[in-house]
C-alpha cells in the first residue's frame, strides 16, 4: 500500500510540473515595428518567451510586463511570441522597449523614436494655371464648394502672373503663402509646379503639408514645342478630311485644294502662330514648362525636396464628348447638352451623305456590268470618290483627329483602336506620363475621367477626385 501511496504522490507532482506553464529565460525581441511614430501609435513586437502579468500565478511586485524606457505601456494583445502595444503618454524622444516575464526583462537593441505628432491641415489654398490671365476666378466654384462642405482656418484662391518665370513667381508666391500654416494646395496645371518650386524654395520648414495637383506637367508640357511646330499641318489635316467630301464633286479642285490651298493655310497658321504667339509659348514660364528645361531638371533632380508626403495627382483623361462639352461651355458659357447632340447631328449628316454616294455609285456599277458603257463606269468611279470623301469627313468628326493631335502636339502616341473606341485618353494638352510621373506613388494617382484639360477644375470628375485626396488619412480636411 505504501508503494501505491508514493507512486500516486508522485505521479501528482508531475502532473503538476508539467502542467504550469514554465518559462525557461528572459523574454527575446527580435523585432518590432513602426519604428517612431506618435503617442497611441500601436507598435507591433515580434519574439519569444514574452510573459504578461495577467498570466502569471504570483508575479513579483516590481513586474511591470512592458516599458517605453522608464514608462509602463499597457498592450492590446499579447502572445508568447506577439504583442501589439500602443504608444503611451510620453514625451517625444527616444527609448527602448522593455519586455518582461516572471524571468526578468529584455531591452530592444535599437530604439523608438516618439514623435510629435503633425499638426492637423486647417487651410487650403488654390493656384491657377498658365496664361496672361492672372484673374483666379477659374478656381471660384471649386473654392465656393468646398469651403461648404470642408472645415478650414483659411481658404484663399491666388492670382499671380502665369507668364513670368516660375521660380520668380515661386519666390513672390512663397512670401503669400507663409501666413498660412498647414496648408493644403490644391493647383492645376503649371499651378502645381508652381507649388512643388514654392515648396523647394521654402525647405523643410514648407509650410505646404499637402499638394493636390490636377493636369499638371509635372516633367514638362511637349505641347509648347510641338504648337509652334506643328499646329497648321494637323489642323490643315482636320480640316482636309472635313473638305473631301465636299470637293469631290469637282475635280478639277483636287489640285489646287490638295496641293495649293491646304499646304499654304499650314504655313499661314504657321507664320501667325509664331509671329503674334496667341498662345503665348514664348512666354518665360512657358520656356521654363519645356521637357528637359533647366527649370523642369532641377524640380526633378530631388523629387523628394519638392513634393509633400501627402501629395496627390489627378490627371484627366477625356474622351471624345470632352471636346463637344468643351465647345458648348465656351460658346454658351455653360454646358447646356447642344454641343454633343450637334456633333451626333453633323456626324450623322456626313453618314448620311457616304451611304447616299455609294448607293449611286452600285447604282452606276451594276449599270455598267449590263450596258458596258464606259461612262457608267466614270460614275461609279466618281460617286465612290465622293462617298469616301463623306466618310473621312464623318471620321474626323468621331474621333477629332485624337490620334494625330495626341501624336504631333501632345507628345503621346495613342493607338487607333483606342481613338475609335472612344476610351479615354490623357486630357488633351498634358500626357498621361507627365501628369502621373513615376516619382508619385501609385496609390496616389487619381484618375478624371471624360475630363479636358480646360475644364479640370470645375468638372465633376475632377472636384470629386479632390475631395477624395482632402479626405484621405494624410490630408484629412475635417468636414463640416
Amino acid at each position: 500500500m505504501k508503494n501505491i501511496f508514493y507512486i500516486k504522490n508522485i505521479l501528482i507532482i508531475l502532473v503538476l510540473l508539467f502542467t504550469k506553464q514554465v518559462y525557461p529565460q528572459t523574454p527575446i525581441i527580435n523585432s518590432f515595428s513602426p519604428q517612431s511614430g506618435a503617442v497611441g501609435t500601436v507598435v507591433r513586437i515580434y519574439g519569444e518567451y514574452f510573459r504578461l502579468d495577467t498570466q502569471l500565478e504570483k508575479p513579483p511586485a516590481s513586474y511591470t510586463g512592458i516599458r517605453f524606457g522608464d514608462y509602463i505601456a499597457m498592450p492590446i494583445i499579447a502572445t508568447s511570441t506577439y504583442i501589439e502595444v500602443p504608444v503611451p503618454q510620453i514625451p517625444p524622444g527616444y527609448y527602448r522597449i522593455w519586455v518582461f516575464n516572471s524571468n526578468g526583462g529584455t531591452e530592444s537593441v535599437t530604439e523608438f523614436n516618439v514623435i510629435t505628432p503633425p499638426q492637423p491641415i486647417t487651410n487650403i489654398a488654390f493656384l491657377h494655371g498658365f496664361g496672361a490671365n492672372t484673374n483666379n476666378s477659374m478656381w471660384q466654384y471649386a473654392q465656393g464648394l468646398f469651403n461648404q462642405e470642408f472645415i478650414t482656418n483659411y481658404s484663399t484662391n491666388n492670382s499671380y502672373n502665369g507668364l513670368a518665370s516660375i521660380s520668380q513667381t515661386a519666390s513672390t508666391m512663397s512670401s503669400t503663402l507663409a501666413p498660412y500654416n498647414n496648408t493644403v494646395v490644391v493647383a492645376h496645371s503649371m499651378g502645381g509646379v508652381l507649388a512643388r518650386e514654392i515648396k523647394r524654395l521654402q525647405g523643410s520648414n514648407s509650410n505646404i503639408k499637402a499638394l493636390i495637383t490636377i493636369g499638371t506637367p509635372h516633367t514638362g508640357a511637349p505641347i509648347i514645342a510641338k504648337t509652334q511646330a506643328n499646329l497648321g499641318t494637323v489642323t490643315t489635316w482636320w480640316l482636309d478630311d472635313l473638305a473631301q467630301g465636299w470637293f469631290a464633286y469637282g475635280y478639277n479642285w483636287d489640285y489646287a485644294v490638295y496641293n495649293i490651298a491646304l499646304p499654304l493655310l499650314a504655313n499661314l497658321i504657321d507664320i501667325l502662330n509664331s509671329f503674334f504667339d496667341p498662345f503665348d509659348l514664348n512666354s518665360a514660364a512657358a520656356q521654363d514648362l519645356r521637357p528637359g528645361s533647366n527649370f523642369i531638371n532641377t524640380l526633378n533632380s530631388n523629387p523628394n525636396a519638392t513634393l509633400p508626403a501627402a501629395t496627390y495627382t489627378i490627371y484627366g483623361q477625356e474622351d471624345w464628348y470632352s471636346h463637344w462639352r468643351l465647345a458648348d461651355t465656351q460658346i454658351n458659357g455653360y454646358e447646356t447638352g447642344d454641343g454633343v447632340t450637334s456633333a451626333m447631328n453633323l456626324i450623322s449628316y456626313y453618314s448620311f451623305y457616304s451611304y447616299m454616294c455609294y448607293d449611286e455609285a452600285d447604282y452606276y456599277f451594276n449599270k455598267y456590268l449590263w450596258s458596258g458603257d464606259p461612262n457608267d463606269l466614270d460614275l461609279y468611279y466618281y460617286w465612290s470618290y465622293v462617298g469616301n470623301g463623306f466618310l473621312y469627313g464623318s471620321y474626323a468628326l468621331n474621333t477629332l483627329h485624337q490620334q494625330e493631335w495626341n501624336s504631333y502636339l501632345v507628345g503621346e502616341t495613342i493607338p487607333i483602336e483606342q481613338v475609335y473606341n472612344h476610351n479615354p485618353i490623357n486630357d488633351a494638352f498634358i500626357p498621361t506620363f507627365s501628369q502621373a510621373p513615376s516619382f508619385i506613388a501609385s496609390d496616389k494617382k487619381l484618375i478624371a475621367l471624360h475630363t479636358n484639360h480646360l475644364e479640370e477644375t470645375s468638372n465633376y470628375e475632377s472636384l470629386n477626385q479632390i475631395r477624395t485626396a482632402l479626405q484621405r488619412n494624410d490630408i484629412n480636411l475635417p468636414r463640416r
